[in-house]
């Protein structure tokens, strides 16, 4: 699969997984799963959703790189999906960006991390803090996501 870039390039979609992580100190001792929520919060607190230039039909879809999106501070769904795999790959993580629809909104971007045999699903458009008293497994949450 090939996307555009911001200057209209193609490139090979995993082109985008740079291997990009932001300065950042995480307390000794954290835990993985400690570390995973610290980082899909600082994504969602850098980031702000905004959609792609263009009405709908005629709509031009621009990907971003990891460094890109935190530049600008915003981008949309796989953008900010980009910006989280990225980091979290860096950091050590089995992670990857899913293309798929969510519900009836159609084409949607989220990211997958699998962590101690179990998989979460991350949001990195949603609002709010995450929760770590209610993580985002797949199983329960994943049949909104196709």
């Amino acid at each position: 699969m090939i996307a555009a870039d911001t200057r209209g390039r193609f490139h090979h979609v995993n082109q985008y997984l740079t291997g990009y992580q932001p300065p950042a100190v995480f307390p000794k001792g954290q835990s993985k799963v400690e570390q995973m929520f610290t980082i899909w919060a600082a994504v969602q607190k850098a980031c702000s959703y905004v959609r792609d230039p263009g009405l709908k039909k005629e709509k031009t879809d621009r990907w971003q790189t990891a460094l890109e999106t935190q530049a600008r501070g915003m981008g949309d769904c796989e953008d900010s999906a980009i910006f989280l795999a990225d980091w979290l790959i860096a950091r050590g993580f089995e992670a990857r960006v899913a293309l798929g629809k969510y519900g009836d909104i159609g084409g949607h971007a989220w990211c997958v991390v699998r962590l101690d045999n179990t998989e979460y699903l991350l949001e990195s458009t949603s609002e709010g803090i995450p929760d770590f008293m209610h993580p985002p497994l797949a199983s329960r949450i994943g049949s909104r996501y196709v």
